[in-house]
């Protein structure tokens, strides 16, 4: 068992594939190729947007919020800026970057 997202979305990735049709169980959200892009990208997503969000909403003074906030909006914008022209974070296909 675990509850941390990230170890699960990369279980779910694999763990059940003998119990999937061949074009579900053939899908690769961590492919080789591209693992140390997913993993910078899975990086800053999770500091600037995931972990923003929380301190934003969590925040016990102004100052935390505002900081908190300005950290989100860079990561948005970082985000942005790279699906310009685009349409997934990470090469040509769904990663686990685009699900988390």
């Amino acid at each position: 068992m675990n509850n941390e997202s990230a170890d699960i979305l990369r279980n779910l990735n694999t763990a059940f594939n003998s119990l999937l049709p061949e074009q579900y169980a053939s899908v690769d959200l961590y492919p080789t190729a591209l693992r140390l892009e997913i993993d910078e990208v899975n990086d800053w997503v999770q500091k600037e947007i995931n972990i923003g969000v929380y301190r934003a909403g969590f925040a016990t003074s102004q100052t935390a919020y505002d900081t908190a906030v300005r950290v989100v909006v860079r990561g948005l914008e970082r985000a942005e800026k790279r699906l310009e022209g685009r349409r997934y974070l990470v090469g040509e296909q769904l990663t686990e970057a685009d699900v988390r």
